[in-house]
């Protein structure tokens, strides 16, 4: 009975000690309206990884927000394709595989700054500046149907 509760104790302990590489953060806020159909964010990223991949997740976010909560106080304070993000992606699975893993995303940036850069307890940690074409992005999810245009 020792051994028994040693080891679920041992396993409980093990499992508390693996955490997950990404730490979800809705860390993306509004700076300003650049010219007319961009926007300027921060946004943060926290992994367990390298600069690249934490600056991804960064970016990641600051498009998970823009496309599925909207941005109080700026021109996109709405979802741009809606808050159902596990539907909308199901069913948009090859664009929003294509979008991230493809890294189309990027073709929407138009300039990105690293503002901030620590390393913490094998986490990471970017803060960065984007400037990101919301009118091309709008257009884009329009066309490929992620998005219903206006009056449709």
């Amino acid at each position: 009975m020792k051994i028994k509760f040693v080891m679920i104790c041992s396993l409980v302990l093990t499992l508390m000690g693996c955490s997950p590489k990404v730490l979800p953060t809705a860390e993306t806020t509004f700076i300003s309206a650049g010219e007319a159909g961009t926007i300027v964010v921060n946004s943060t990223g926290y992994f367990k990884g390298s600069v690249d991949q934490t600056t991804f997740v960064a970016e990641k976010q600051a498009f998970e927000t823009l496309l599925f909560r909207g941005i109080p106080g700026s021109e996109v304070p709405n979802p741009l394709v809606g808050i159902n993000e596990a539907e909308i992606k199901d069913k948009n699975k090859k664009y929003f595989e294509e979008f991230y893993d493809g890294k189309r995303y990027r073709t929407f940036v138009m300039s990105s700054e690293n503002i901030e850069s620590k390393q913490s307890k094998g986490f990471r940690y970017v803060k960065l500046r984007l400037k990101i074409n919301i009118s091309s992005l709008t257009k884009d999810l329009e066309s490929k149907g992620v998005k219903r245009g206006f009056g449709l």
